[in-house]
């Protein structure tokens, strides 16, 4: 998941949509300068790997960090709202 967040793009996308939660595709396209096109492709993989999810607004997708992602990102930046993450012991 981590590697994804690699590539500058992508890591510029992740943390619009963490920053703005509801933002959409035109939006994204608005805030990066990259082409509808490119913003559609990094996103679909986003989704594809669960690091984002989706809503549909009167026909407008809208992306949201998905929880669990949001709950690691925020704790590995050492966000003050992050919850500690449970480690089931084997």
């Amino acid at each position: 998941m981590f590697a994804a967040l690699e590539h500058a793009p992508t890591r510029r996308m992740v943390e619009i949509v963490r920053q703005n939660p509801g933002v959409s595709q035109g939006g994204l396209v608005a805030l990066t300068g990259l082409s509808q096109s490119t913003v559609a492709w990094h996103m679909g993989k986003l989704e594809e790997m669960e690091i984002v999810m989706t809503e549909r607004t009167s026909g407008v997708k809208e992306y949201f960090l998905a929880p669990d992602f949001r709950q690691v990102l925020d704790a590995a930046l050492g966000e003050p709202h992050a919850r500690p993450i449970p480690l089931a012991l084997s």
